[in-house]
């Protein structure tokens, strides 16, 4: 018998299960957090990080009870998030903005022009995700961060998926290149291919945009898929 705690980041909320392997579903309990918009820029649409844990402990408290059941009982947390959130963090791992949320679109210019310079340099990667850059991925979200940010970029080391933040958040991670990174988020997303040699290489990166330079460096660390464990729960967030 083994019980498990599993998790799923909505839009609008945050779902947490617990379920034994033998008897199956024993509670669940869901905790809102709040979507910022703005009348004047339908495009924008963001989300607090801290909003987000708040709401998991919130949830995972509520479910746990419900269940009746100790924390120590359970094994294991499964993660699901939203894709396509993005968040920039500094050295920390401290997030310089909130998630730029799925169905944020301010940087489709970005992404019409990371489409049109893969298509010039016959990008390979560009062909594994459909041919057309979307405003919802991670590089044409970084860009306009980068873009509408300056004050910020000296402090920016990284950007990472809503999974990954959430599960290194969890575990207690301070140092950008120890965050284990879904290789699902960050396939057609961020264009990683393990044939291609990872990341889009430098050179066309600075093509797009010189403020992507240094970048390519910033995102790596292990790529894992998702039957690899991401780490342990740190004794805070426990």
């Amino acid at each position: 018998m083994a019980v498990v705690a599993g998790v799923d980041f909505g839009t609008l909320s945050v779902r947490v299960s617990i379920v034994d392997s033998e008897r199956g579903m024993l509670a669940s309990a869901v905790a809102e957090y709040p979507l910022h918009r703005k009348r004047e820029d339908p495009e924008y649409a963001t989300q607090s990080h801290d909003d987000h844990m708040r709401a998991l402990a919130e949830a995972t408290r509520a479910a746990v009870k419900q269940a009746g059941t100790s924390g120590d009982q359970i094994e294991a947390i499964a993660l699901d998030t939203t894709g396509s959130s993005v968040i920039p963090v500094d050295k920390n791992l401290r997030p310089l903005g909130e998630y730029y949320l799925w169905c944020d679109h301010r940087a489709k210019g970005e992404a019409e022009e990371i489409t049109a310079a893969a298509h010039k340099e016959k990008l390979e990667a560009i062909e594994w995700c459909g041919g057309v850059y979307s405003s919802e991925w991670g590089f044409s979200k970084l860009l306009h961060w980068l873009r509408h940010n300056p004050e910020k970029r000296t402090e920016f080391a990284s950007a990472f998926e809503h999974c990954d933040m959430v599960a290194a958040t969890l575990c207690g991670i301070s140092n950008p290149p120890k965050v284990k990174r879904s290789i699902c988020a960050m396939g057609h997303k961020w264009l990683w291919n393990a044939k291609l040699g990872g990341l889009p290489p430098e050179d066309f990166l600075v093509k797009v945009d010189s403020l992507l330079a240094g970048v390519r460096e910033k995102l790596q660390g292990e790529y894992a898929t998702s039957d690899q464990i991401a780490g342990r729960l740190s004794l805070e967030w426990a």
